[in-house]
């Protein structure tokens, strides 16, 4: 009997604890890998419950480390959970075949929606995503749980995890592209539910259908569709609403049916066309937009008597939700990829997500409008601002994503600050008319953020150089500003209130039924209308970017940036002023040297950057780049006159080439113009060459520019550094110049044999080269630039580097511990008298040598003075 129960195989359920609570990783994932293969749908439910709560932490779980793992530092662990969860990993297998099981449904709690969604399904008005998911708690009681099939109850969680409070503690933080595990795991996902390419996601066949007994809406917003189509239909905005309503692309009838038996309107009846087949991408996007950007939707307004009986006001209608920095970077992955997705678009090659593509952002633009403007006025004023930045920045530039290269889509992938200038080509008018109020009110609200920030600091100045960067792109602001002026047209607001002008825009800005209009811009202004009354309402009253109203606050902002600059330059002096008291306290000797064990102590505990002087004049410099740059992008933008940049002057600053005031009256007329190198102080071309003007020099004077200064001259004669001895310097440089002038001509004619011999010295000698040295003159004008050749020579000048005596002490250690130590001792005493003896006494001859010259050059000096002047005249006393 004992033997019979020994050998009976285990439940699923026994095997599957046994395999979650498995501490080496490696062992859970293949164990949980043939349990999920091997599940029946009699087990299935409560397999996949209880791996993916496992996997993400519920119910006080600790989760499998989805934050916290990253590549650099758990590289085993990082690819075995990517291969598990990947999209065609053995869980979301395993969801693709549950999913067609009407009957089998898992629970999702109320309380992880957004707020918004909360509070619709509580007053028993659940929004289109919703309607026939929420499950029937029975008469008089508030719903607590959402019915989902297996996929959409994966994603859910998924997506869920992010945003859950019990993770809010930990960061992502990756740096650089795929290091961390979460946001490279929704790379995949993205890639591989919403392809760039022609390829169809991954899932089965057909949708599947919606078990009975779930709670029917009190008032439903919008009757399900027996179409996909359809479902977009009523989720896009009222701009596109006729063009959806038409027949689609792809030839399906847009005939309304009641779905009263889809789980949602993404679900619709069994249809053989594989357009069905795409429901996989609309939940995971739907799932997405949803946790992530609805979350900032405000509660609806509840009207008196709405409320339900046992329903106590929730007190959620008060909660302000602020979004963590991952949240925001995850955001802005999505907002990538989807413009990668929605410009992948080819009429060549059609696709079932062509729909998709071309409603995408008609569906998602108000909610991500809401999260944008929420975050704008509910984060708080520091530095980490730019993640909310550049966020928007990517929305506001589908230009830059169009092509779907790896280091494009790349999460960490972010503009250089210093990127060529692009040019907004005519077929992205569209986008900006769809969208205008994401460019005009939100750089409203950037600008009344920027007067409270200090600018001074350095990625403040970054976040202005930044947005005035993006604004000044060619085409841009000429593009808002035709949009705005056709809106402003009384001719074009008679005709839109007599409905005269109505079109839709297609997908990104191309445009549907104006290709006889005469009138273009006006036809942009009409979408452009309908977008704003969309976002804020038919009472809202737009205000124009380019406004004298606007203007005269960018002017404001103008002299709060050049207030900024003058903070920074003075804070440049007094770190020039501490610097230079620092070098002269260190040659007067009064810098105290710190030992190398206080040193090496300080290294090791300290968390500081050595180089924290270094970085924070590096800082300063920037600072005062992106100040004087964006100075410049905003006036060229709303063309206002730029104020006269410090450091210009009428008078040259010290002396220098005669037609200096030119040359700055040559800058001060393309001061529009941006430069290229933005580490160089400002010059012009000359017949004599690159010539500075008074502000390069004023920029080299003050620090704002560094010039690579390059050591041009006999390299034994370079100044003495810091690991080099001085005085092995002087001796080996005395003893090697004896040398060369008494065998140079043998050491020439050894240098250019052609045999081993000469070989071996090519090897030992210094090569022939060409120095240069520079000639004083006396008139004032630069110095001479003169060349000089040195012929092949002897140099011992890294003997004296401490480095080379180091290791010569450490091959010494060696030979003494291998007994080699008298062998060695002969050798360098050896060394020693050949080469020091004769260099100290060459050094010792050829110093007193010269100083008898020199006594000798003074006494003929004053003698010659005697003879010049006559006895009678008193000499000047200096």
């Amino acid at each position: 009997t004992n033997m019979a129960a020994a050998a009976a195989p285990l439940s699923p359920s026994v095997r599957l604890q046994n395999a979650l609570s498995q501490p080496v990783l490696q062992i859970r994932c293949e164990e949980i890998g043939r349990i999920l293969n091997e599940a029946t749908s009699k087990d299935a439910n409560f397999i996949l419950r209880a791996v993916v709560e496992s996997i993400f932490g519920v119910n006080g779980q600790v989760g499998w480390g989805l934050r916290t793992i990253t590549h650099s530092l758990l590289m085993r662990e990082f690819e075995l959970l990517r291969a598990f969860l990947s999209a065609s990993g053995p869980l979301l297998s395993l969801t693709y075949r549950l999913a067609n099981d009407p009957f089998l449904m898992f629970e999702f709690p109320v309380a992880w929606l957004p707020i918004k969604s909360r509070s619709e399904i509580e007053d028993g008005t659940p929004g289109v995503f919703y309607v026939n998911k929420v499950q029937n708690p029975g008469p008089g009681k508030t719903p607590t749980n959402i019915l989902l099939n297996a996929f959409e109850f994966y994603i859910f969680h998924f997506a869920h995890f992010l945003v859950s409070g019990s993770n809010q503690r930990w960061s992502l933080s990756w740096s650089t592209a795929g290091d961390a595990l979460y946001p490279s795991l929704l790379e995949d996902y993205l890639s591989t539910f919403l392809p760039c390419d022609s390829s169809i996601p991954p899932g089965p066949l057909s949708p599947p259908v919606s078990p009975r007994g779930v709670l029917s809406p009190i008032s439903p917003r919008s009757s399900g569709s027996s179409n996909p189509t359809l479902y977009l239909s009523s989720l896009v905005s009222p701009i596109a609403s006729r063009t959806l309503r038409s027949p689609s692309p792809h030839g399906y009838p847009s005939t309304n049916g009641s779905g009263a038996h889809a789980s949602s309107p993404l679900h619709a009846t069994h249809n053989p066309h594989p357009q069905l087949n795409i429901w996989t991408s609309q939940v995971v996007l739907q799932v997405m937009m949803e946790i992530w950007v609805n979350q900032c939707l405000p509660p609806p307004t509840r009207s008196p008597g709405r409320v339900l009986p046992s329903t106590p006001v929730s007190p959620h209608s008060q909660e302000v939700f602020v979004p963590s920095s991952d949240h925001v970077r995850v955001v802005r992955m999505l907002i990538k990829h989807l413009h990668f997705f929605a410009n992948s678009g080819k009429p060549a090659q059609p696709s079932p997500l062509d729909d998709l593509r071309k409603n995408l952002w008609n569906m998602y633009r108000k909610s991500l409008y809401r999260f944008l403007r929420h975050t704008f006025s509910h984060w708080p004023l520091d530095s980490s601002f730019r993640l909310v930045l550049e966020t928007w920045l990517s929305y506001i530039q589908p230009w830059r994503y169009t092509d779907y290269s790896p280091t494009n889509r790349s999460p960490t992938q972010g503009s250089s600050d210093y990127e060529s200038q692009r040019s907004v080509e005519g077929k992205w008018q569209g986008f900006i008319a769809e969208n205008l109020l994401f460019y005009s009110l939100l750089f409203y609200h950037l600008v009344c953020r920027l007067f409270r920030l200090d600018l001074s600091a350095p990625k403040n100045a970054q976040i202005l150089f930044r947005v005035t960067k993006v604004f000044s792109q060619t085409n841009l602001g000429s593009f808002i500003r035709e949009i705005e002026e056709a809106l402003e047209d009384p001719h074009f607001m008679h005709r839109s209130l007599l409905g005269g002008a109505s079109h839709s825009l297609g997908h990104h800005g191309g445009f549907s039924g104006i290709h006889n209009d005469q009138f273009p811009a006006r036809s942009l202004a009409s979408v452009a209308r309908g977008h704003i009354v969309e976002m804020e309402g038919p009472s809202h009253s737009y205000h124009p970017m380019f406004s004298s109203g606007n203007i005269t606050m960018v002017e404001s902002l103008l002299k709060h940036i050049q207030r900024a600059h003058e903070a920074v330059m003075r804070e440049q002096q007094q770190h020039f002023r501490a610097c230079a008291a620092g070098v002269s306290a260190g040659a007067n000797g009064r810098v105290k040297k710190e030992s190398w064990f206080l040193n090496a102590i300080r290294y090791i505990f300290d968390s500081s950057s050595p180089t924290e002087d270094e970085i924070s004049s590096d800082d300063i410099r920037k600072t005062v780049i992106h100040l004087e740059t964006a100075q410049r992008h905003l006036s060229g933008i709303f063309n206002i006159l730029v104020p006269f940049e410090p450091g210009h002057s009428s008078t040259g600053i010290g002396p220098g080439y005669q037609d200096t005031n030119q040359l700055d009256s040559f800058y001060q007329y393309h001061q529009f113009k941006p430069s290229d190198d933005h580490t160089s102080p400002r010059y012009v071309s000359s017949p004599k060459g690159p010539v500075l003007t008074n502000y390069g020099r004023h920029q080299l004077m003050s620090g704002l520019r560094r010039l690579d200064l390059k050591y041009e001259g006999d390299p034994d004669l370079k100044p003495i550094c810091t690991f080099e001895i001085p005085f092995l310097v002087r001796w080996l440089y005395t003893l090697t110049t004896l040398i060369n002038c008494k065998y140079g001509t043998n050491i020439a004619e050894l240098y250019s044999r052609q045999d081993l011999a000469g070989y071996l010295a090519k090897v030992i000698l210094k090569p022939p080269e060409t120095v240069y040295e520079y000639h004083k003159n006396c008139s004032g004008s630069p110095h001479t630039r003169v060349s000089k050749d040195l012929p092949p020579r002897i140099s011992l000048r890294f003997q004296a580097n401490k480095h080379v005596i180091g290791y010569e002490l450490g091959f010494a250690l060696l030979f003494y511990v291998l007994g080699m130590w008298g062998f060695l001792l002969k050798l360098l005493i050896s060394v020693l008298v050949v080469m020091a003896v004769p260099a100290y006494i060459s050094h010792y001859y050829m110093a007193k040598r010269q100083a008898a010259n020199s006594e000798g050059d003074q006494q003929e000096e004053q003698d010659q003075d005697h003879q010049r002047v006559p006895p009678f005249l008193p000499l000047p006393k200096l």
